[in-house]
């Protein structure tokens, strides 16, 4: 199950009111939060450190992603087949 958060809410804790193990969330970055804040926020919370977390961004951010426990990166503009192709890495992950 995925989940896309909506940044303009305070709350970004959506796992707990989706029901449901999520295993993956997806991110697109409106303000006042940037995506990397969100991603440093969602890994130093236990409840969601173990979720891996697909950053798409204009910006090449991806050491500082990478380092901040991103489990992808996609450049925009994001072909169809490259978000799918990052989910799949990101499924074969979790199972390894």
């Amino acid at each position: 199950r995925v989940i896309t958060l909506d940044l303009s809410m305070k709350d970004t804790d959506q796992g707990s009111e989706t029901g449901g193990k999520v295993s993956e969330i997806s991110e697109d970055s409106v303000q006042p939060l940037d995506g990397l804040t969100v991603l440093e926020k969602l890994k130093q919370d236990p409840t969601t450190s173990q979720i891996p977390v697909i950053i798409c961004s204009m910006l090449n951010l991806q050491e500082k992603a990478f380092a901040l426990g991103a489990a992808e990166y996609l450049l925009k503009p994001i072909l169809e087949e490259d978000l799918v192709n990052a989910i799949q890495r990101v499924q074969v992950m979790g199972k390894g």
